[in-house]
C-alpha cells in the first residue's frame, strides 16, 4: 500500500500541528468542550483540508456525512445554499450529534455572502461549519466575523521529522535524524506537507533499492568475527 494511503491521518495525533494553541482548540472540540464554525487559514499544504475533514470524525466518533460546498469564483451560492436550507428546515440527520458543512476555499466566492452568513445565523448549535481558505483578507468581513480563526502555520522540516520517522519506522527503516532532516530540507522552500510525505515515500524506495549508505542506519548489523575452531589432538 502507498505510504500516504496507508499513514493518513486518523487521530489528532498523526497531525503536524506546531502551535499549541491550536492543536488543544483542536482536542477540545473533538472531546466536544467547544464547539464553533471553524474557518482554517493558511497556505498550500499547511493541514487545512486534512483537519476540516478530520474534525466531524472525531466530534460523532464515526464517519458522518458531511455536507461539501467547494467554492469558485462563478458559485451560484444560492443554489450551493439549498441543502444547507434542508439541514436548518428538517434537522439533518438524527443519528449525528451535529450536521457539518465543509466549504472548500471559501475566500473565493465574491457574490451574494450576505445569504450565507444569514443563514449561519439560522443554525444555531445545529450545525457545525468547517471553512478552508489560503487567503484570510480575501473573505468578506460579515462571513469572517462568524468563524473561529485557525491560522495554520507553514511546515518546516524540523516539524515534519517525528512524523517522518514514525512512518519510516512502521516500515522497519531506522534511519538517522540527520539524514532524514536533510533530505526533508530539499523540499523546504514549500512548506507543503504533500511534498514532505513525497520525501518520505522517496526513503522507502532507495531503501529498498539499497540506494542509502549503509553508514546513515542507526540499526547498522554488528559484524561477527568467525575464526577456525582449534581442533585438539586426540589422545594417543
Amino acid at each position: 500500500m502507498n505510504l500516504i494511503e496507508k499513514y493518513k491521518p486518523k487521530r489528532l495525533a498523526d497531525l503536524v500541528i506546531p502551535n499549541d494553541k491550536i492543536r488543544f482548540y483542536l482536542e477540545d472540540m473533538a472531546d466536544g468542550l467547544v464547539i464553533n464554525n471553524l474557518l482554517l487559514t493558511g497556505t498550500q499544504g499547511s493541514q487545512k483540508t486534512t483537519v476540516a475533514k478530520l474534525l466531524p470524525e472525531l466530534i460523532e466518533g464515526y464517519s458522518p456525512f458531511v455536507n461539501v460546498v467547494r467554492g469558485e469564483t462563478d458559485l451560484n451560492i444560492q443554489k450551493a445554499l439549498i441543502p444547507l436550507h434542508n439541514l436548518v428546515n428538517f434537522g439533518g440527520i438524527s443519528s449525528q450529534k451535529y450536521q457539518y458543512v465543509l466549504f472548500e476555499e471559501l475566500d473565493k466566492v465574491k457574490s451574494h455572502l450576505a445569504l450565507f452568513w444569514q443563514l449561519m445565523d439560522e443554525w444555531g448549535g445545529k450545525v457545525i461549519l468547517i471553512a478552508t481558505a489560503n487567503s484570510y483578507m480575501a473573505i468578506d468581513k460579515s462571513v469572517r466575523s462568524r468563524f473561529k480563526i485557525l491560522e495554520m502555520d507553514p511546515l518546516k522540516p524540523e516539524h515534519f521529522l517525528d512524523r517522518a520517522q514514525t512512518i519510516l519506522h512502521g516500515e522497519g527503516i531506522q534511519l538517522c535524524d540527520d539524514y532524514v532532516l536533510s533530505e526533508l530540507q530539499n523540499r523546504e522552500a514549500l512548506a507543503d506537507i504533500r511534498k514532505y510525505m513525497d520525501v518520505v515515500c522517496d526513503i522507502e524506495r532507495n531503501h529498498l533499492r539499497g540506494r542509502i549508505a549503509r553508514s546513515e542506519y542507526t540499526n547498522k548489523p554488528k559484524l561477527t568475527l568467525i575464526t577456525n575452531p582449534v581442533i585438539e589432538p586426540e589422545n594417543a
